[in-house]
């Protein structure tokens, strides 16, 4: 899979998109490994942090896509030991999700995720609406507390800093 990577300021901003089968399987295989070969009683799928999977608006049948890839996984896990637990962090924004092809409600039905755990994500002041949440996905998946550990970026006088730092201008 190529990627630009070098032309951004950061790599870690670059998305890759799991409409092309090859980051499917990539991605699968690195889940296999931990699934498969360590002993975890279960596994988080974050997609908090930077939430792309698809461009946006993702199409029917990319959504669809990315159910069944999710249930894949959630039969790996099944396979391994059938108590496996298995969640999903993300935003509390079920529609943006829905966009990027991942459809929540629906993996909640299928009974593909055990817990979700939603947060705004480095912000410990906005309220989460946990009603609606709960109202749109229903009784049969635990909702996870989820308490961020870093603040929200703030602009500070150092005066012993002489010069930034190339992530700092990146940030800006």
């Amino acid at each position: 899979i190529r990627t630009r990577w070098r032309e951004v300021a950061d790599a870690s901003w670059v998305g890759l998109n799991y409409a092309d089968k090859r980051v499917r399987d990539f991605y699968a295989n690195v889940l296999r490994e931990g699934v498969e070969e360590y002993d975890y009683e279960g596994l988080e799928m974050d997609w908090l942090r930077h939430p792309v999977c698809m461009e946006a608006p993702a199409r029917d049948a990319q959504i669809r896509t990315m159910t069944d890839w999710i249930g894949g996984i959630r039969e790996m896990t099944k396979r391994v030991r059938a108590d496996y637990v298995m969640g999903l962090r993300i935003p509390a924004d079920l529609d943006y999700l829905l966009s990027i092809g991942i459809d929540v409600a629906e993996l909640v039905r299928r009974g593909l995720v055990d817990f979700v755990s939603f947060s705004n994500f480095w912000q410990c002041g906005w309220d989460i609406p946990l009603d609606d949440l709960r109202r749109r996905l229903g009784d049969n998946v635990t909702i996870v507390g989820c308490i961020e550990d870093a603040p929200n970026w703030l602009e500070a006088v150092a005066p012993a800093l002489t010069e930034r730092q190339w992530y700092q201008e990146a940030q800006l």
